[in-house]
Formats: C-alpha cells, sequence, structure tokens
C-alpha cells in the first residue's frame, strides 16, 4: 500500500483494534442494507399506455404493511449515530480538540458524498431531459432521487446538536433524555387533540433526538454495565405500547408513510415510531453478545467492513440506481406481470440483480470520496473520527 491511498479492504480488516466495537458497525451496516433491499423489492414501476407508474407494494398488498415492523431500520440510523458523535466528540476532547474540530470533520465526513451526488445529478439532468421519456416519469425520477436527502438534512441536525448534547447527557443522563421522550408526547397532543397542524414538524427533530441521545448510554458504557432486564422491558414495552396506539387508530398501522394513510409515522415522525425505536433498541441490544462472537470471524466481518466503508455513497445512490434500472429494463420489455402475483415475485430477482450491478458501479465511481486518505490501516482505524457515520 503506498502511502496517501486509501487503506485497502483487507488491511481494515487484518488492522481493526480489539477495542473496537463491531456490533455498532454492524448495525449501521444492516441498517443501510435493509433500506436497501427494501426500497429495490418493494418498488413497483411501470408503464402503462406510455405513461409511468411507480408505487410501493405496501399500497397495493393489503396487509403488507405489517413488514415494516420488521424492516423499518431508520432508529438504529439515528441509534448508532449517536454512539458515533458520542465517542467521536469524547475523543477530540481528550486530544485536546473541541466543537469546532468535531463538527468540521463530521461536516466532511457527510457532505463530501452529498456534494458528489448533487453535481453529478445536476451535470446528467439537463442530457436525461433530451431523451424520450414516458409521461410522468421526470416528477418520479426526481421525488425518488431527492429521497436519501431528508435522512442527511435531519442528521447533520443532529451532529451540530451533539457537543450541546453530550454536556446535558454528561449532567442530567436519564432527566435529559425523559424530557426528550415527552416532547414528541406534547408535539402529538397538540397535533391531534388542539389540532394545532404545523407543530408536527419539531417532531422531525425531537423523536430522532431521542433516539440518537439514547445511543450516548451505549456510548459511555451504560448498556454494558445494565441487567439485561431492561432491555427486555424496553423490547417489551416498546412493542406493546406501539400495538396499543394502532389498535387505538389513533395512528396508522405502518412504520413508514403509505398513500392509504391519512397520516404518516415517518413524516413526520409520531410517538409509535418512537416507542418502535425504544423496541427496536431494545430487541438489538439483546442480540449485542451473539452477534459481537460472530463478528469476531473474518467473512462476516469483512462484509461489515465492506458496506461502511463506502455506506453514504450506497444509501445516497440506491434510489438513484433503481431509476436506471427501470429507465433500461422497462423499455426492452422486461415483463410487467400484475403485482404481487407469482411471476411477478419471480422477475424480482432480476430486478434486484440488475440494480445491485448499477449500485456497485456508482460504489466503484463514487464511494472513494468518502473514504479518508490515511495510511495505514492502522491509522484509519485510531484516526478515522473514531466511529464513522
Amino acid at each position: 500500500m503506498t502511502n496517501g491511498q486509501p487503506p485497502r479492504l483487507s488491511d481494515l480488516v487484518a488492522a481493526t483494534p480489539d477495542r473496537r466495537d463491531r456490533y455498532v458497525d454492524f448495525l449501521r451496516a444492516l441498517a443501510v442494507t435493509v433500506v436497501v433491499l427494501g426500497h429495490w423489492v418493494g418498488a413497483v414501476v411501470e408503464v402503462r399506455d406510455g405513461t409511468l407508474f411507480a408505487a410501493s407494494a405496501l399500497d397495493l398488498v393489503p396487509g403488507l404493511w405489517i413488514i415494516t415492523w420488521v424492516l423499518q431500520i431508520m432508529p438504529l440510523f439515528f441509534f448508532v449515530g449517536g454512539f458515533a458523535n458520542y465517542v467521536t466528540y469524547q475523543g477530540l476532547i481528550r486530544l485536546g480538540e473541541g466543537a469546532g474540530t468535531f463538527l468540521r470533520g463530521r461536516a466532511s465526513r457527510l457532505l463530501r458524498p452529498v456534494v458528489i451526488f448533487l453535481v453529478l445529478w445536476a451535470i446528467a439532468a439537463p442530457l436525461v431531459l433530451r431523451i424520450p421519456l414516458p409521461e410522468g416519469a421526470i416528477p418520479q425520477a426526481r421525488k425518488v432521487l431527492l429521497g436519501p436527502l431528508w435522512f442527511i438534512c435531519a442528521y447533520i441536525l443532529l451532529v451540530a446538536l451533539s457537543p450541546v448534547m453530550v454536556r446535558l447527557h454528561q449532567r442530567y443522563r436519564l432527566g435529559a433524555l425523559m424530557v426528550l421522550g415527552l416532547l414528541p408526547v406534547v408535539v402529538d397532543s397538540l397535533r391531534f387533540v388542539l389540532l394545532v397542524n404545523h407543530v408536527k414538524w419539531a417532531n422531525f427533530l425531537f423523536v430522532w433526538l431521542f433516539i440518537h441521545q439514547l445511543g450516548f448510554f451505549y456510548a459511555d458504557g451504560t448498556f454494558d454495565r445494565v441487567n439485561k432486564r431492561l432491555f427486555w422491558t424496553m423490547a417489551l414495552v416498546g412493542f406493546v405500547t406501539m400495538v396499543a396506539l394502532v389498535q387505538l387508530q389513533a395512528y396508522p398501522a405502518s412504520m413508514v408513510g403509505c398513500c392509504s394513510d391519512e397520516i404518516s409515522n415517518m413524516a413526520p415522525p409520531t410517538v409509535p415510531m418512537l416507542v418502535f425505536g425504544i423496541y427496536q433498541i431494545g430487541v438489538a441490544m439483546l442480540a449485542r453478545p451473539a452477534l459481537t462472537r460472530w463478528l469476531a470471524r473474518k467473512l462476516p466481518w469483512s462484509a461489515v467492513v465492506a458496506v461502511n466503508a463506502s455506506i453514504m455513497t450506497l444509501f445516497l445512490w440506491h434510489l438513484s440506481a433503481l431509476v436506471i434500472t427501470a429507465a433500461v429494463l422497462l423499455p426492452l420489455g422486461f415483463p410487467q406481470p400484475p403485482m404481487a402475483s407469482g411471476m411477478w415475485w419471480l422477475t424480482r430477482p432480476i430486478w434486484f440483480g440488475s440494480a445491485l450491478v448499477v449500485l456497485a458501479l456508482f460504489v466503484f465511481l463514487w464511494g472513494r470520496f468518502e473514504r479518508p486518505d490515511l495510511d495505514p490501516a492502522e491509522r484509519y482505524w485510531n484516526l478515522q473520527e473514531f466511529y464513522a457515520l
């Protein structure tokens, strides 16, 4: 490996320090993988009489919403982000740095792949518009391509607040968490009881800030010291509360937005999303010991490192890969059987495999821009913002 070149995958795997919490990296890789697979497998894209029709299988298959109780993975993004921000900020403080260094480093890590994404599509868009496209293709493509950016905006806001939230955690700990947990309840009460609708947007911050703050308890070692009964309680209480809120028909059953629902538990997040996050984190912590032992093996750990090395590129470009796959396959006569029919499911592997090839090309071309140019690999592990996200 030459000096100044990004470390190779094999070097990173071999140089992983013993102190590295591999489970954090696994949760991050799992979250983005589930998001990608969920969007690809559930996408329904057809051309009917010259008009593009695009929807989610969740909107078309009755009862399919139940899979969102397993595949809605966004709380893990913010939970792991809380861990990463806490560890990074505390590590920089120990090195004599401050909030400025933390914010500059985080902004660089997050925004470099975003800038690449926006610049390349700004260049490509005028060229694409010259191509004859089905009616409705441009609005649908624009909505799909820009979809991942909402997460980036929300996460950057949490990063900006992290130095303050770390201090609040260190001073008030559970008290700060409880206040953060009450804020979404207040917002939903104002929204649904007093009909103050515009206040709902505050939960884009409050719900994810609560989940992010839970990550601090993992990062500072609290979750290592508590009895696992706490995680069983989190999982049980979170799940039961979510079911109760849905059964009361106060909220929709799906944990993602569906066109058939008058409101969404996701945009903006609601109290069910908050308790769903508590349930999901409890389950994740219960699974941690067994999965940590598994991650000590070379093969699974290599896969985790590979995903995390280009995780922002994967997340930003996976819907672009889907759009390009549809733009290529449909004009070539790709079968369009009835939604959820046996033939429709049989075509999913072809659809998925084609999108995977396109995404792999994007990662090959643009993934390098989010990786720190550090050498050797041991320095990468020691200094790449401690835990990257």
